[in-house]
């Protein structure tokens, strides 16, 4: 509900001139507050939730009428924000928001095939999703989005080429080259005269060092394992928690910084510090 509450919030700025300039020239949304990359993010975590919410399975021989007429309203609900998150999605052309919601929505299909579901149903939600995003799709482009532009710029090689700023495989060659020189103690948060690299695995390194860099991806990999692990259980109530996480995971490898990319580190550590004890028919086992 917070997530549905911001985005609406966040979409609101689309009809601000100063912002409606701004995607007039870059064909993204955003402004100086809310860049694309944090919109794109927010929107693909409401995504996400609602469509893992849809992906539950619906409880049809409950007890009451009263209780069927709030599913069918949730299930409405879910559907309406869902293509709301995605349209925002698109509307912020930010590259590793669309790669995280891709990954992330796969897995959780695939979790579907894994619990049983039937492979009608299973293809029955994959025409929906593709008709959502053709939809969503379809209107941001028509509104002047960048979108393929951009994705179609980074297969292409255009965009490494581009004068304009540094891109990210030289922010990756001087990072690596800065950790190679200062490999005990690291050489700082950031490159010199340029920033952070835009990568949290490389800037861990970069700040911190061999040590603290392997501490660094202990984590990332130990949350990431409990994540999928938190996802594929039948009766864990947390897998929305390592959904959110393998999305700000993925798009810690494209964007952010390790001082500044608050949501990721908030994940990291409810993933680490989670422990759930499940009741099996057979026996009792924690999660942590």
């Amino acid at each position: 509900m917070i997530l549905a509450i911001a985005s609406v919030a966040v979409s609101s700025i689309i009809f601000q001139g100063q912002t409606s300039r701004i995607f007039i020239e870059q064909g993204r949304l955003g402004n100086d507050i809310l860049n694309p990359i944090s919109i794109g993010h927010q929107s693909a975590s409401l995504t996400l939730i609602c469509l893992e919410r849809l992906l539950i399975k619906n409880r049809v021989n409950s007890i009451s009428n009263q209780e069927n007429k709030n599913n069918k309203l949730n299930l409405l609900i879910n559907i309406i924000f869902m293509i709301f998150g995605v349209s925002l999605v698109l509307f912020a052309a930010s590259r590793s928001p669309i790669i995280a919601l891709i990954i992330c929505g796969s897995l959780l299909i695939v979790k579907l095939q894994r619990q049983g579901l039937n492979i009608l149903k299973i293809i029955s939600i994959l025409i929906f999703l593709v008709l959502a995003v053709n939809f969503g799709l379809e209107f941001v482009l028509n509104s002047g989005s960048s979108l393929l532009e951009r994705f179609a710029s980074t297969l292409n090689g255009d965009e490494f080429y581009d004068s304009r700023f540094i891109q990210r495989p030289e922010l990756y060659q001087r990072a690596i080259q800065l950790i190679g020189e200062n490999l005990g103690t690291g050489h700082g948060l950031e490159i010199p005269y340029v920033g952070y690299p835009h990568n949290l695995i490389i800037e861990a390194f970069l700040s911190t060092g061999v040590l603290g860099g392997f501490i660094f991806v202990i984590l990332y990999v130990y949350a990431l394992i409990k994540s999928i692990t938190l996802i594929f259980n039948k009766k864990s109530s947390w897998g929305w928690l390592g959904i959110l996480y393998i999305q700000y995971a993925i798009g810690a490898m494209f964007s952010g910084s390790l001082y500044g990319y608050y949501t990721f580190w908030y994940l990291l550590f409810a993933i680490i510090g989670l422990k759930e004890k499940i009741q099996s028919n057979h026996a009792k086992y924690c999660i942590d």
